[in-house]
Order: C-alpha cells, then sequence, then structure tokens
C-alpha cells in the first residue's frame, strides 16, 4: 500500500497486468489547401459577411479569414471550398481559430463552426468549438450528421466522389453579437487510421478527459512494471486532476525481484486490465508532433516519507513510431562517455522539457549516432512511456505527473554556454570555470552532463563529446541537448 488518500487511485494492487495489441500503420494523411498560393478556389459568403479573403495570418504562413458583423441581421457566414473529391480519405481535419477585429465591438457568444461536407442543399456537419488560438479539429466522415432533409442518411463513398462535394465552414448567427474574424487552415484530408498533428503549445494530456470513467486508466494511460503498488486518476495534482504511479522499493528488494529498478506510465501500449478496473488503454495514439521541438511535463515525486521515501529517482521519456522506432534519453552509450541524461524527478511540482534532439534512437548500445533522431518519424508516433527509474530511491515513492505539452521551444546544445550555435573553447573556458567548484552559480548547472548536482571528471569525457568547435553547428550527439 502507498499509505496515501489525497483522493488518488481507487486500489492498491502488487501488480497490473498489460495485454499489449500490435498498433497498425495509418497511411499518409494530405494536405488539401495550405493557400500559401491564394485562396486556392475557396470563397465567402452570407449575410454576416464584411471582409474575406487570404492573409499571412495561417497557422504556417498564408490563410483564409473571414470576418462576421453578428450584429446585422440575417443566419450566418459560410466559407467553402471549390469542387473536392474525398473518396480516398476517412476524415476531415483543420486548424482554426475565432479572433476579434480591434477597434470593433469584441464578439460575445458560442464560438461554434460547423465543419461541413456538401452537395447542393444536402449537407454533413460536425459541430466544434473555436478559440482565439490555433487548434486542430478533425471529424472522420461516419461521424457527420446529415442535415436530415436533404441528406437522410450518413454520407457514402459514391457520395464523397461526387463532382459537386465541397467542404464548408459554416458559423450562424444564433444569439451571437460583435464582429469576429473566423480564421482556418491547413484543410487535410485524413487516411485511414490519420495521424492528428498538433499545434505547439497544445496540452496533449491534461487527465481530465476520461478520469470519470475510467480512474484506473485517465486519458488511456496505462501503468507497469514490479515494484508498482497503487496508480492512476491523480485527484491531488494542481489543477486537481492528473495522473500518479507508486512504487515500492523496498518491499519489492524484500522479495529478491531483479526488476526493482523501475516503474513505467505510457499511453499506446494497448489494452490493460485489472480486476479492480474498467479495462483501459489504446494500440495507437496517432499523434503528428512534428510542429514542435519537444514535450513538456509537469511533475513531482511525493516522497511518503512514512513509508520510508527517499529521492534519486529519475525519468526517462521513450517514444516509439509507426515502424517501431524507439527513442529514448540517453541513458548508458557503450563506446562513448559513460553518460546518464534521465532527469531526476524533482521533489515539488516544476516543469521539465525535453527536446525531441535529446532522444538516442540507439539508446543502450553503441550504434548511437551524431544528430537528428535516426529513424523517427515524430510525425507518425504511435506510443509513449515515462520510465521512473529507482537509481538512489528507496521506500516508496509516487509520481505525478500533468498537462504533457508540444513545444517548439528553440533547441541548443546545452555546453554552447554563450549562445554562439558553436561548443568551442569559448564554452570549455566557462565549464573549467564551474569544474569542481563547491559552490557553483546557477550559470553552472548544464554543465552536470550526467545531472548528478555537480561538475566533474565525470562530465569532462561527455563536454568533450559535445565540444565540436568553431565551425560546427549542428549535428550533435543526442545527448549534447
Amino acid at each position: 500500500m502507498t499509505g496515501k488518500s489525497n483522493g488518488r487511485g481507487v486500489f492498491a494492487a502488487a501488480l497490473a497486468i498489460g495485454i499489449l495489441a500490435l498498433s497498425p500503420v495509418g497511411m499518409a494523411d494530405v494536405v488539401l489547401y495550405d493557400f500559401e498560393s491564394g485562396a486556392q478556389g475557396w470563397g465567402a459568403f452570407g449575410p454576416l459577411t464584411t471582409d474575406s479573403g487570404t492573409a499571412a495570418i495561417g497557422l504556417l504562413g498564408q490563410g483564409r479569414f473571414h470576418v462576421a458583423d453578428f450584429d446585422l441581421s440575417g443566419w450566418g457566414i459560410v466559407s467553402v471550398s471549390p469542387p473536392v473529391d474525398l473518396s480516398s480519405f476517412e476524415g476531415l481535419r483543420v486548424a482554426a481559430r475565432l479572433v476579434d477585429v480591434p477597434g470593433y465591438t469584441p464578439f460575445s457568444g458560442t464560438p461554434e463552426m460547423q465543419m461541413q461536407l456538401a452537395i447542393g442543399y444536402a449537407t454533413w456537419s460536425a459541430p466544434v468549438l473555436l478559440s482565439d488560438t490555433y487548434q486542430f479539429f478533425s471529424a472522420s466522415f461516419d461521424e457527420l450528421t446529415p442535415d436530415g432533409e436533404f441528406a437522410t442518411a450518413p454520407i457514402t463513398p459514391a457520395e464523397l466522389a461526387d463532382p459537386g462535394l465541397q467542404i464548408k465552414l459554416v458559423m450562424l448567427k444564433g444569439a451571437n453579437t460583435g464582429v469576429a474574424e473566423l480564421n482556418f487552415d491547413q484543410v487535410t484530408g485524413l487516411g485511414p487510421d490519420g495521424t492528428t498533428q498538433i499545434v505547439p503549445g497544445t496540452v496533449l494530456y491534461d487527465f481530465n478527459t476520461n478520469g470519470e470513467f475510467n480512474e484506473c486508466y485517465p486519458d488511456d494511460w496505462t501503468f507497469f512494471g514490479y515494484p508498482q503498488t497503487d496508480f492512476g486518476l491523480d485527484r491531488g495534482a494542481e489543477d486537481g486532476t492528473g495522473a500518479f504511479q507508486a512504487a515500492d522499493w523496498t518491499a519489492c528488494d524484500m522479495q529478491q525481484l531483479p526488476q526493482c529498478v523501475w516503474v513505467g506510465s505510457g499511453v499506446g501500449l494497448g489494452l490493460f486490465t485489472h480486476s479492480h478496473c474498467v479495462p483501459g488503454g489504446v494500440d495507437d495514439v496517432n499523434l503528428d508532433l512534428s510542429l514542435g521541438t519537444g514535450l513538456s511535463i509537469r511533475m513531482k515525486v511525493d516522497l511518503n516519507v512514512s513509508f520510508g521515501g527517499t529521492e534519486g529517482a529519475r525519468v526517462q521519456l521513450q517514444m516509439e513510431d509507426d515502424d517501431g522506432t524507439v527513442a529514448v534519453l540517453s541513458r548508458v552509450v557503450p563506446g562513448h562517455p559513460t553518460v546518464n541524461r534521465a532527469i531526476p524527478v524533482p521533489t515539488d511540482w516544476a516543469t521539465i522539457t525535453i527536446p525531441f534532439a535529446a532522444l538516442d534512437s540507439a539508446f543502450d548500445n553503441d550504434d548511437s549516432v551524431a544528430g537528428a533522431i535516426p529513424g523517427l518519424n515524430l510525425s507518425h508516433i504511435t506510443r509513449m512511456r515515462l520510465m521512473w527509474r529507482r537509481y538512489d530511491a528507496d521506500g516508496v515513492n509516487v509520481f505525478q505527473f500533468d498537462e504533457i505539452t508540444l513545444v517548439d521551444d528553440a533547441i541548443a546544445p546545452w555546453a554552447d554556454r554563450d549562445l554562439s550555435g558553436t561548443v568551442d573553447l569559448a564554452d570549455f573556458a566557462a565549464f573549467q570555470g564551474c569544474f569542481d567548484n563547491p559552490e557553483p552559480p546557477a550559470e553552472c548547472a548544464p554543465f552536470d552532463a550526467d545531472r548528478d548536482g555537480d561538475v566533474d571528471l565525470a562530465d569532462l569525457p561527455v563536454f568533450l563529446d559535445c565540444m565540436q568547435g568553431p565551425d560546427v553547428t549542428d549535428g550533435y550527439y543526442p545527448w549534447c541537448y
């Protein structure tokens, strides 16, 4: 038992047994309209329309805008595509937002937009709620609701190939007031098992989605590992809901199990079941993270001192793509300096940011290479794991985490202290100033390559591995980020 209350977990179990299913390989999605060359056949109409066109307001470069004055009389606005054949796709995705127009009355009401397919008067629709920041909205064709008059059944493959088929983005007047501008971009056809492209700044997992339904496996995250004693929805998180996993290292030692060195939390690992739980988990998270440079995660470890908990545990991020390539924070790299880039888990809530460039797809063997993650397809991530590794920890550790977010922070090697874009002798001089310093200043922290709290001989060969000279600006080893 963890001995914790805090509303965490619905039970304490010695083991959780997962049933892993292989994830299918998805067909690539196709961006149908990116508006980089202009309107690309799109138009706009409706009695509330005051302006429309193409401008540099898109998610990526140019996009379409459609201004509506909801104080006018009339039913609403429509942005409409040219005729399009969607028969090779299973759904539609669009990046959209609704913003106020400076100098005019701000929008007030319900920012609902209908994603719609239309053939003449027959329409099939899915409603979405917009915000003032770009988000991707997706709808599979079998989720679209027929209008009930001109379309009385779900859209068919023949209708998806109809030469009169158009995409429409519709906003109705309703009780809305004020002036607002609809922006949209990256109108995409989704292939079978299509991924969802994520905009940087999007929270991938906040554990608010299905916690009430499934407290064991919130947001389809699942949990595994021999020292595990409890897991599930964490009602003691900062914002009220997160996820947690408890490990009792000492009890595991007493059983003399060789696996008493880690527990894992993951998503996309297949269906997991336990006698106390509603089954949970998914086979493939279908995430396209290619617009970002890394992930940030809110986390902490509750040491549960009444059960002998001590700090010292570290966390690794693992990611896997649709062809089975795995990438992970470097921990042991034979043939190179022994480097442990696993991150110490903080004892107070903090944000940990992990650049994708820091992940090594050849972890724990001597095939590690410099540069980008070899072979990891960020446009189709199927699963990810947080590996909570024991190291110096003892007793009961309760790992809490929340708000896993895609970020697009600028990435630079940690050894480039003067931010010159290179790791050279100037940075080595800064390293020397921190070496074996009994009271190192805060700016020395990045030189602690093995993240053990000091800058010493163990960090020197890792620094030298990253010091490529004044003419090298990229192609660093993953453990240099």
